[in-house]
């Protein structure tokens, strides 16, 4: 009796056993811990986070005045010193990356994205006006090139910076498969800012920076963004794995010597992976994560995940070497850092924004992890939920034309 009694109890485990590989094999659902096996987690990050990452531009629109606010400068261009010539405005500022922390439109980047100071403003209107001068009006600047240094010198002393009436455009432009110039992207609005500000110690040559690099972004309209998962920076440790989303400039259609790329691509998000290389202090004491993983100018203020998906911090900047060559000196990336998550999560509670994960987020979590099990029907309902939230939703409609050929 005692036998046959533990045969019917083996005979129970199995058949339980039998119940659980149905649910958790190959038709697992979303949730289970064998749901994607095989799926890296640099794949399992981009397919997920892409759709909560944005590009921003940030142009400063101003020019440079003379001592009476005039926008216009007086060249020898007749043998008088008085041929007078207008100065252009320009947009000063570009490209940087940031990331949806609530459904209703608040994005995370760096404070460096979106402000300019005002000596950080006017030295780059010197640069661009000087050299738009010497463009159109080559002669000034002598046979010998004589009279160029004095351009410039004249422009730094003599002039100040105008802004013009809306001096800053401000865009986000969700990532996909479209084209900047077909898109004008979102309006958006700075609600926070803590930028760096720089100050040299005594005797020394070098700039030293503080502040948190931080904003917070507003656009309006929204009401189910996908939005990310922000995790803890604390508990980050050397050696973790990160993986970075963002719109390094480098490799975008009008970026120098990359003429070769087509626009269509320009809000293609770039991934990258590596480790956390260290946990170092800036002048400040304020803590930042060195990694090894490769972020360009146009990265910062996107997100840095851990395998997990989390958001562990924000791309902030990097260290460069110049390398001497045939052609002069060129950069050479070394390391790059991120600014903990955690740091930003005061400005997140001044605000009172709610991260709670949106719908929309927990249909793409659900549509891929049913894709990776090859449960087509099931994918596509969750990606058409996407689509009755957000109509035309550039993710949304790239997977389900992914899973159409999935299905071929």
């Amino acid at each position: 009796m005692v036998i046959a009694g533990l045969h019917r109890v083996a005979g129970l485990i199995i058949a339980l056993a039998l119940i659980s590989l149905v649910l958790t094999g190959n038709g697992a659902v979303p949730g289970s811990n064998t749901s994607g096996d095989g799926i890296s987690p640099e794949k399992k990050v981009a397919y997920t986070n892409r759709p909560c990452v944005v590009e921003i531009k940030c142009l400063h629109w101003s020019t440079l005045a003379n001592k009476n606010g005039e926008a216009k400068i007086y060249l020898n261009l007749d043998g008088t010193g008085k041929t007078e010539v207008d100065l252009p405005f320009f947009g000063i500022g570009g490209t940087g990356s940031g990331f949806i922390i609530s459904q209703d439109g608040y994005i995370l980047t760096n404070a460096h994205v979106v402000y300019k100071s005002d000596e950080d403003l006017k030295d780059e209107l010197v640069s661009s006006i000087g050299n738009y001068l010497l463009a159109k009006y080559p002669q000034i600047a002598g046979e010998n090139d004589e009279h160029r240094d004095e351009l410039f010198s004249t422009l730094t002393s003599d002039y100040t910076t105008k802004k013009r009436d809306a001096d800053t455009e401000l865009n986000v432009f969700f990532g996909g498969q479209i084209s900047t110039s077909s898109n004008d992207g979102i309006p958006a609005e700075i609600r926070t800012e803590s930028p760096k500000k720089f100050y040299s110690e005594e005797g020394s040559t070098y700039r030293y920076a503080t502040g948190k690099d931080l904003a917070i972004l507003k656009i309006e309209g929204f009401d189910n963004l996908p939005t990310v998962t922000l995790g803890d920076s604390d508990r980050t440790d050397v050696g973790d794995k990160v993986i970075i989303i963002g719109y390094p400039y480098l490799v975008m259609s009008d970026a120098a010597g990359m003429s070769i790329l087509s626009p269509m691509t320009d809000l293609v998000p770039t991934v990258t992976s590596g480790i956390i290389s260290a946990w170092r202090k800036q002048p400040d004491s304020s803590d930042v994560m060195q990694i090894d993983a490769a972020i360009q100018h146009g990265n910062s203020g996107g997100p840095a995940f851990n395998e997990k998906g989390e958001v562990i911090g924000i791309a902030t900047w990097g260290s460069y070497m110049k390398l001497a060559g045939s052609d002069g000196y060129s950069e050479s990336e070394i390391y790059n850092f991120i600014i903990p998550i955690n740091v930003a999560k005061s400005f997140i509670k001044q605000l009172n924004i709610d991260t709670t994960p949106s719908k929309t987020i927990i249909h793409f979590r659900n549509g891929l992890k049913y894709y990776w099990n090859t449960q087509y029907p099931e994918a596509k309902k969750e990606f058409s939920d996407i689509l009755s939230l957000i109509p035309n939703n550039n993710y949304a409609n790239e997977y389900l034309q992914m899973i159409a050929k999935s299905e071929k």
